[in-house]
């Protein structure tokens, strides 16, 4: 598996936040234990091609228990700017441990507890009065944890882990079923507070500035309003959500209960509702989320060549990278393509970033779609949408016919390495240095001659800086350079080759199984 193809994987925009966990915050510092983790499984297979694992879901629940010197406070296994305010424990790790393994032996006895032992024991407010449950996650916004993945992999469904240790604290997961297939449709309405900033990102209107604890007094009025007149809760929505799409009645779109989905402890929640029921505040990254279920329907599906133009707000409004900057060359993109006729017209290949995006109605950026639903098939929005720190500037174009790749229910344990992938992903001096390993090796196992061991070398040298060019440019490199490789070669000492390429990868990825 040396060069096959690959898509950037994409973790959902909501959970994404920064593009990377938060760094550690330092709670209790003075006191840090300086211990290894507790990781009692060893790295999975999965890890050896993570080119699918935006199409695995996987259903867990959880117990997390925390210690005075934890890293982070934040709600678990979320990347977006969404912080608890808990208090810190005051045990120590060495008794969050014991108290946690206690909890993994009695839900390992009775597996059909756990529920309950997570109201009573987990100290995850985000998931603890569901039974700790996460929902049907898409094993890619688990890769940040790979230890947690590494758990899933190896527990039959219906079964409890052992204690896991990650930046949160320890926890005990149970590995759950798929949910039984069923297509919901939902509306929300969002109280936003101080501590769920991706609604920043998402909001149609100004935001409040509140606190936590007011936002969920304020959502459990707005509950109380909803559950004694649900009928009303279009103008509920319109009155008080400060999430975008408020004017369409805070439409979410429509879901089956095993697709890859960017809420899954919404679609959780809406599946166990009746049509019309509305269910209590769910504290998540966007705020306190009051949801309805509501009847499904047929729904327009939705297409759109998008440019993306990312700005720095913090820079004054003569640099180039401003916010006013970047507004005034998307309004230009905008006239030349208007006035060209023919959708882009002459823009250049370096315009960036462009990408195509498809979706049904209400499950969509709600700015986006409320611009792209008003465009003709090729017309262009007559103005950009701003979509967090970036404008986006949108042309309508036909969908495809070609269907959303099915989700399966289980991690990949593929029998050898995403090499391509696996290179593709790190920086160029990482990449060349472990190709001068494989040089060495291949140079005595093939017996090659001076003159071809060199020329394999220059090979490698060639394939430049990785850093700052995109993963399709790196994988393009990558493929240019294995052909050249086979040439030089030959088929006999390509296989050769690629074997000590996939095993030393494979050393890299799977340390412990390849002592």
């Amino acid at each position: 598996m040396l060069t096959p193809r690959h898509s950037l994987l994409v973790l959902p925009l909501i959970l994404m936040g920064a593009c990377k966990p938060h760094e550690p915050t330092g709670h209790g510092a003075p006191n840090v234990e300086r211990v290894a983790p507790l990781h009692p499984y060893p790295p999975g297979r999965w890890r050896l091609d993570t080119s699918e694992l935006d199409h695995v879901m996987l259903w867990a629940s959880h117990i997390l228990i925390r210690y005075q010197a934890v890293a982070s406070l934040d709600p678990c296994f979320s990347l977006a700017d969404w912080h608890s305010n808990d208090s810190v424990p005051t045990r120590s790790r060495a008794e969050a441990l014991e108290l946690a393994q206690r909890i993994a032996a009695e839900a390992t006895r009775s597996p059909q507890r756990f529920a309950n032992l997570a109201r009573e024991h987990s100290e995850d407010a985000a998931t603890r009065e569901r039974g700790g449950s996460l929902g049907g996650l898409r094993a890619s916004h688990l890769q940040p944890w790979p230890e947690v993945l590494d758990a899933l992999a190896a527990t039959p469904t219906g079964q409890v882990t052992k204690v896991v240790e990650t930046r949160y604290g320890f926890h005990v997961f149970q590995r759950r079923e798929p949910a039984s297939e069923k297509t919901i449709s939902g509306a929300r309405l969002v109280i936003a507070h101080d501590d769920a900033g991706w609604i920043k990102v998402l909001a149609d209107r100004p935001i409040a500035v509140r606190s936590r604890l007011d936002a969920q007094q304020l959502a459990d009025r707005v509950y109380a309003e909803a559950t004694a007149q649900p009928e009303a809760f279009t103008q509920l929505v319109a009155r008080y959500s400060e999430f975008g799409g408020s004017d369409r009645g805070g439409d979410m779109g429509m879901w089956s209960t095993r697709e890859p989905s960017d809420y899954p402890r919404e679609v959780e929640v809406l599946a166990q509702l009746e049509i019309g029921q509305v269910a209590p505040p769910l504290d998540s990254p966007i705020g306190y989320e009051i949801l309805r279920r509501t009847p499904e329907r047929q729904r327009e599906r939705y297409a759109a060549e998008l440019l993306r133009m990312t700005f720095n707000p913090w820079v004054p409004d003569s640099d180039s990278a401003s916010k006013a900057s970047t507004l005034g060359r998307a309004q230009a993109i905008i006239e030349q393509a208007r006035s060209s006729g023919s959708g882009w017209g002459g823009l250049g290949p370096d315009v960036c970033c462009r990408e195509r995006d498809e979706w049904q109605d209400g499950r969509g950026i709600p700015t986006i779609s409320a611009a792209v639903e008003r465009l003709a098939v090729g017309d262009v929005a007559p103005a950009p949408v701003q979509v967090g720190d970036s404008y986006v500037v949108a042309r309508r174009v036909t969908p495809g016919n070609v269907a959303p790749p099915s989700a399966v229910y289980e991690l990949p344990a593929p029998t050898q390495p995403n090499v391509g992938l696996f290179l593709s992903q790190r920086g160029g001096e990482f990449t060349k240095e472990q190709f001068r390993i494989v040089d060495t090796a291949a140079a005595q196992s093939l017996a090659l001659a001076t003159r071809e061991a060199s020329a394999l070398s220059r090979l490698h040298a060639e394939l430049g800086n990785f850093d700052g060019v995109t993963l399709d440019a790196r994988q393009a490199s990558l493929d240019v350079m294995f052909e050249k490789t086979q040439a030089l070669l030959g088929d006999t000492g390509y296989e050769t080759y690629t074997g000590l390429l996939n095993r030393h990868v494979e050393t890299l990825l799977l340390p412990s199984s390849n002592p």
